[in-house]
């Protein structure tokens, strides 16, 4: 049977990816050790050589977003889950948020999920390096790593992805998408401000043909 290890950038499709791959039974990793503090299971898989030396897998997968658009998702995610806990307290306004993610405001492990480059510290290879502020991992070594997998834009992520797994499945996958996650309006300074810290991302993608902002 085709083996598949799909690293999971957050913000990227992956939950709905991982979904699919599990109810149409493909070998499709997923570490059952994993889990967030809801006792559900953690999706976001970084990349390294020991993963790869263990499941020796026939592909390695992963999609990749505009910046831009990821965490402009990112920000509308936290609030979501913040905002729906008992007692919460209000999410920051994105402008502030994007600036400052780091306030105290955040439950357990939402304060590790700031604006970064999670495109480079994802395909950089180190498991063990924290996700923290503007994280940044070797660009060189993430773009060696990245160059080894089939990559999906989401912005057409159904389309490349039934193209590509039509061989091995014979039903179609279809992205389902919270269409207010990231359809909502920033100021110029607030997309410069992403471009500038999340430089080695925006990088990536236009390398890897990724639509970004601006394109």
């Amino acid at each position: 049977m085709v083996k598949f290890l799909f690293i999971h950038i957050p913000k990227t499709g992956g939950v709905s990816l991982n979904t699919y791959a599990k109810n149409v039974g493909l070998d499709w990793y997923i570490d059952p050790t994993k889990k967030n503090n809801d006792g559900r299971p953690l999706y976001h898989e970084t990349f390294s050589e020991k993963l790869v030396e263990k499941l020796n897998p026939d592909f390695l997968l992963t999609s990749l977003r505009c910046p831009v658009e990821q965490t402009k998702s990112m920000w509308s995610y936290l609030k979501i889950v913040r905002e729906g806990k008992p007692g919460f307290v209000k999410m920051q306004p994105f402008s502030e948020w994007l600036r400052n993610p780091y306030d105290g405001i955040y439950g357990y492990q939402w304060g590790n999920l700031s604006p970064n480059n999670y495109v480079c510290f994802f395909g950089n290879g180190n498991p063990d390096i924290e996700v923290g502020p503007y994280v940044d991992g070797n660009f060189d070594v993430a773009v060696e790593n990245l160059k080894r997998f089939q990559i999906f834009d989401f912005n057409n992520l159904t389309k490349q992805f039934n193209d590509f797994i039509f061989k091995f499945s014979n039903k179609e996958f279809d992205l389902k998408l919270n269409k207010s996650e990231s359809n909502f309006e920033i100021s110029k300074d607030d997309v410069n401000y992403i471009k500038k810290i999340r430089e080695q991302d925006l990088e990536l993608c236009k390398m890897f043909n990724i639509k970004t902002t601006g394109d």
